[in-house]
């Protein structure tokens, strides 16, 4: 009997506690509001020459290779992460895009297109922010490559040493 008394008096207490229980939020880790994002001012690079290529190691392209240029690479304070990629197919001819990369938030833009005879950049007609496909293995490839955990990297330098580890072996 002494038991139940004790033991119905303890729930008695417990459940008393539990009412006066508030929750308190540690303010101290609170992110700022960011509000909407804005893309960094960007102007396009030089027009590239035939060297400072870097292969991407894509899968099932048959034949065809994609590079991205070296000095190309450029991370804004946006978190954009630039690059020229040169397409080679296996008969030969070459295509060039300034293209962009939001790691984060998986999106890609085309900012313009090689003229390979006047040796000059076409800015993209439709040069909006698109969501990438995983159909699309080019743009995985890159994304995986220079964005490895998700983020874009530091400095143009940590992206080169990223884009050269990935390279295929020769």
């Amino acid at each position: 009997m002494k038991k139940l008394v004790l033991l119905t008096g303890l729930c008695l207490l417990s459940a008393a506690a539990s009412a006066e229980y508030k929750r308190h939020y540690n303010t101290n880790y609170a992110l700022p509001d960011e509000g909407p994002w804005e893309e960094s001012a960007y102007t396009l690079p030089a027009y590239p020459g035939a060297e400072g290529f870097t292969a991407l190691d894509v899968p099932r392209t048959e034949g065809t290779r994609y590079l991205v240029e070296e000095k190309s690479l450029t991370i804004t304070p946006d978190g954009v992460v630039h690059y020229v990629l040169k397409v080679v197919t296996p008969r030969g001819a070459e295509n060039l895009s300034v293209e962009g990369l939001q790691c984060a938030k998986k999106r890609i833009r085309n900012y313009a297109f090689g003229d390979n005879v006047n040796k000059r950049w076409i800015e993209s007609v439709n040069g909006a922010w698109r969501d990438w496909s995983r159909q699309d293995k080019v743009r995985v490839t890159v994304r995986e490559t220079l964005c490895p955990d998700g983020f874009a990297p530091k400095s143009a330098e940590e992206a080169v040493t990223l884009l050269k580890k990935a390279a295929p072996r020769q």
